[in-house]
């Protein structure tokens, strides 16, 4: 069991998802953590934990994350997972309307084609809690045939999960080369501006040594972007 992410309701309850093998697993707390229900089940997955190519090594762990709109339980619960059950690696999204009793069937968030041979990968998820709307962020192979260099996108859904619409949020590609670039991005959302931060790898100036070229290590980089989306007044904010 790896991968553990949680989410707090209006009315205190804690929801927390795990990967275990070929599915996500969820348990409950009423308590402010003392106790928790149960682990269930709740999604199948292919498996969670694998090694995109030309990063050292990548996972599919999921985050959950709650509209808390929607009365004192609040509303839609959503979970975010990456996984290959279409041969390369795509982003999903699942969403129960009953508080985590039921979940939907896995929806896929990338809007590139199907098995195009592109990596989605190193996902996080957040909800706007003014406004409802569920944002994804992920590295994104579709622009590289040989799915070697990456730029990040941003999905958004305003429809309850259920389509997303992606943004290039770093439209200039940068190749991981093989580097360790992490286990996890970071996103947060509110009244309609998104902050997201992801490291890039930004390769130091060759030196010549000895007669050749010799191509030193790659330097760890963490970028943060915002992005900005209308609200119910139809005009996208000011953020700070």
């Amino acid at each position: 069991m790896e991968g553990f992410d949680a989410a707090v309701g209006p009315d205190g309850t804690i929801y927390a998802v795990w990967s275990n093998g070929m599915h996500l697993e969820m348990a409950t707390s009423t308590d402010g953590g003392r106790s928790f229900s149960k682990a269930r089940e709740i999604v199948r997955t292919a498996p969670a934990y694998f090694k995109p190519q030309n990063v050292s090594r990548g996972d599919g762990f999921p985050q959950i994350a709650i509209d808390p709109r929607g009365g004192k339980r609040g509303g839609p619960l959503y979970v975010c997972w990456t996984d290959y059950r279409h041969g390369d690696i795509d982003v999903f999204i699942s969403r129960s309307s009953d508080h985590g009793r039921t979940w939907s069937g896995p929806v896929r968030v990338n809007d590139d084609p199907k098995h195009d041979g592109a990596d989605q990968f190193m996902q996080w998820a957040a909800t706007d809690p003014l406004t409802g709307d569920l944002y994804v962020v992920f590295y994104d192979r579709r622009g590289d045939p040989e799915n070697n260099n990456a730029t990040i996108t941003l999905a958004r859904s305003a429809d309850g999960g259920r389509t997303s619409r992606n943004y290039s949020w770093m439209g200039k590609p940068f190749d991981p080369d093989n580097a360790f670039i992490g286990d996890y991005s970071g996103l947060a959302a509110y009244n309609g501006c998104v902050y997201g931060d992801w490291t890039v790898e930004t390769p130091a100036p060759r030196q010549r040594v000895a007669g050749y070229r010799e191509k030193p290590a790659p330097r760890s980089i963490v970028q943060v972007g915002v992005a900005r989306f209308p609200t119910s007044g139809g005009r996208a904010q000011a953020c700070e």
